[in-house]
């Protein structure tokens, strides 16, 4: 069992290994990476929650290096000045819009399975096959 942010999950060194390896798998077009880590997590027997819960804190050092390197190369080419009122606006909606979404995702799967999501991700799966085999 280990504590993450106050939350007890159950989960030993494998299990978090293995849902890191399958976040590599976001590298591939189309794969989710919030899908593949909560399929990873249901596949190592994790509950719903704590799948879910796990992978939006999996998602942190993901969001916090991308936002680095648009800053750092804005730094390097000098182009600072378009960090403006307008973008400041924007991370606090694209950070209260992410908590609401992350709120409602923890609590309709304590209450839900994932089928519906693994559902829609098959079905979208098959219409973009359809589309690159007839292009």
């Amino acid at each position: 069992m280990v504590m993450i942010f106050m939350k007890s999950i159950k989960m030993t060194v494998v299990d978090a290994f293995s849902i890191g390896i399958a976040q590599c798998l976001a590298f591939i077009p189309g794969v989710s990476r919030s899908g593949i880590t909560m399929t990873m997590a249901r596949f190592r027997k994790i509950n719903r929650s704590d799948a879910a819960y796990f992978t939006m804190l999996l998602s942190i050092p993901v969001i916090a290096a991308a936002g680095c390197w648009v800053f750092l190369s804005l730094l390097i080419h000098d182009q600072l000045n378009v960090l403006g009122a307008a973008f400041v606006e924007g991370i606090i909606f694209s950070f209260v819009g992410g908590l609401a979404v992350i709120w409602f995702l923890m609590n309709f799967v304590k209450k839900h399975s994932f089928f519906a999501f693994m559902v829609y991700r098959i079905i979208l799966a098959i219409i973009v096959l359809i589309f690159l085999f007839f292009k």
